[in-house]
């Protein structure tokens, strides 16, 4: 299952960020950039442990799962739940472009995403769970401790 999900996250997750987002996203996207830790996955109400432990580092408008290539992605804080969106343009190592309609969620240190990938007639989910056979995953990320002396 894992391996079917992976590169559909990967890919998931590059997104355009429109220019000039509005203040309020502006600094939504802020207190998102930085170094998380992935501490639970879960896809069609199956868990996941292949995914535990890896990072994924958010900057302005990109991130990085792992070694994974970075992706852009776009964020609208106005909506509610908030919305989380990427698309994937085809590369080599994914011959295919593709998408991904999610929500987020931020508490604290925690960062929860669920999503699905952008299909016709796929929406995007309205809550953080899944079911068998709903095609939505849940990524629950930790904001990393800082190291240091």
């Amino acid at each position: 299952m894992i391996t079917r999900v992976l590169p559909v996250l990967a890919v998931c997750l590059l997104a355009a960020v429109a220019p000039g987002p509005p203040d309020a996203v502006r600094d939504e996207s802020k207190q998102l950039q930085g170094v998380w830790e992935v501490v639970g996955f879960e896809a069609d109400s199956v868990g996941e442990d292949e995914l535990l432990g890896s990072t994924v580092v958010f900057s302005e408008n990109t991130l990085r799962i792992g070694d994974l290539p970075e992706m852009r992605y776009r964020i609208d804080s106005a909506q509610e739940p908030k919305w989380f969106d990427a698309t994937a343009e085809a590369t080599e190592e994914t011959p295919f472009s593709s998408g991904m309609a999610g929500i987020y969620k931020m508490e604290g240190n925690t960062l929860m995403i669920c999503y699905s990938p952008r299909k016709p007639g796929w929406g995007r989910p309205r809550e953080f769970k899944t079911a068998a056979d709903s095609r939505a995953a849940v990524l629950v990320l930790k904001r990393a401790k800082r190291g240091g002396p």
